[in-house]
């Protein structure tokens, strides 16, 4: 019960906390623009997992500050190999726009968690019963980034992530990944069109 408690402590503290931490250093929205790529392992186990293997994905995303954090946009291919000829491979695509706060920053180092929606585009590579050629699911996603500065413009990024694609038998994804941002002042004309 005490262990409860000081959980439940914790989160309190946390929770009352973020306000000052979503407005300290925060940039103003749109002030900066981020391109980054990241490759990705995936290392979930469930029932979809016994058929299939997730390869190595990689991922392209933009990120510009937004109010109270940042919006992220991204494109994430991945490629799901047969481990039983009763089931064909595929290739997907999640298609996503999320937004998250930065939780905090200590020395140059920051933290950002992202919820995304997106859409899960799968296309099977042959015939299958009981598999159409290709399917389109609706996702969600949340994802914890922790970036460390490598220079004025560029940043290295840990990634962690869950990912839920809502087909007739949910699939659930958690991938670890690592990845480079580049970051550069948003041209003024850019940033009064997207204000």
């Amino acid at each position: 019960m005490k262990k409860k408690g000081v959980g439940l402590g914790v989160v309190v503290v946390l929770v009352a906390s973020m306000p000052s931490l979503l407005q300290a250093q925060q940039p103003r929205a749109f002030e900066t623009l981020g391109i980054g790529g990241a490759a990705f392992l995936e290392g979930n186990r469930t029932r979809f997992h016994e058929s299939w293997r997730i390869a190595v994905s990689g991922e392209v995303s933009v990120l510009l500050p937004f109010y109270r954090g940042a919006v992220q946009v991204g494109i994430l291919p991945m490629w799901a190999e047969q481990k039983t000829r009763a089931v064909p491979d595929f290739q997907a695509v999640y298609l996503y726009l999320g937004w998250g706060p930065t939780l905090g920053r200590l020395d140059q180092r920051s933290a950002q968690l992202t919820l995304s929606v997106g859409n899960y585009l799968m296309a099977f590579r042959e015939e299958a019963e009981n598999f159409r050629e290709s399917e389109s699911e609706f996702a969600l996603g949340a994802r914890l980034t922790l970036r460390q500065p490598l220079g004025r413009r560029l940043q290295l990024e840990v990634h962690g992530q869950w990912l839920r694609v809502f087909t007739a038998q949910r699939l659930h994804f958690l991938f670890a990944g690592i990845g480079l941002r580049y970051t550069w002042q948003t041209p003024a004309w850019l940033v009064r069109f997207l204000d």
